[in-house]
């Protein structure tokens, strides 16, 4: 269950104003499968990577892998976003650049870190799925309101100062200093 929420909550946050909703919101209403599918893809290997990485992550090394991921999720947040831009490709290389960022942006890494923490793969994996698609399905149905109504520019750094502030509590207890 902590797996679950987990991933869930931090997925959730880390994809807010990210590049992925950019990505979404681009490719519009009608690749809702798609977009679906893409989430739900880079979640369970995010989690598989977990599975693989956490016999070498044994006990506060787990931790200490998990407390890295959020800092660095968390100082990811505390940037600033850049300027939302237009995407102009195609669909089909809309939907790959989605993939590729899925697979490598922040909320993945720390599904690994989850996963490794935890040891639960099918529920960092549902729990990333589930704030992926949170985060990820209202800029895709709302477009360009979803940016307007939603404080993005005060909403990140709020987020990533509480998980900045979290991953260092993790990591300072993973290496007995807490």
């Amino acid at each position: 269950m902590d797996a679950l929420l987990l991933a869930l909550l931090l997925g959730f946050a880390l994809d807010q104003g990210d590049r992925s909703q950019r990505l979404a919101r681009a490719l519009g209403p009608a690749a809702l499968v798609p977009v679906c599918f893409i989430i739900l893809i880079g979640a369970v290997c995010a989690s598989a990577l977990g599975l693989l990485v956490a016999p070498y992550l044994q006990g506060p090394a787990g931790l200490l892998f998990f407390a890295v991921a959020l800092v660095l999720g968390a100082s990811g947040l505390l940037m600033p976003g850049g300027a939302a831009k237009a995407e102009s490709a195609s669909r089909v290389a809309l939907a790959f650049q989605l993939l590729v960022h899925r697979l490598a942006n922040g909320s993945s890494f720390l599904l690994v870190g989850i996963s490794a923490m935890t040891g639960n793969v099918w529920a960092t994996a549902l729990g990333g799925t589930l704030g992926g698609l949170g985060a990820l399905l209202p800029p895709l149905l709302a477009g360009g309101d979803y940016e307007r109504a939603v404080p993005l520019r005060v909403i990140r750094p709020v987020v990533g100062a509480v998980l900045l502030i979290a991953g260092l509590g993790c990591g300072l207890s993973a290496m007995g200093l807490l």
